[in-house]
């Protein structure tokens, strides 16, 4: 069971890291954005970081973007 749900998770990851780097870029008219598991390994407890780079701006882990910039 643990082995289909890490596979199904795993797989659902993927599609929707490839949408959100899409949509990103579309709504800020450039920059770019990832989405990374913290632990690749431990698939069934991991966290998920959100990167983000918005035009003009170094790449960066969202939470230490500015409130500004986070909205």
């Amino acid at each position: 069971m643990d082995r289909r749900i890490r596979t199904h998770f795993l797989e659902s990851f993927r599609a929707i890291r490839a949408e959100f780097q899409k949509v990103f870029a579309e709504l800020f008219e450039g920059g770019r954005a990832d989405l990374t598991l913290m632990d690749e390994e431990n698939l069934l407890d991991t966290g998920i970081e959100i990167i983000a780079q918005p035009p003009g701006k170094k790449l960066q882990v969202l939470s230490l973007l500015s409130g500004g910039e986070r909205a």
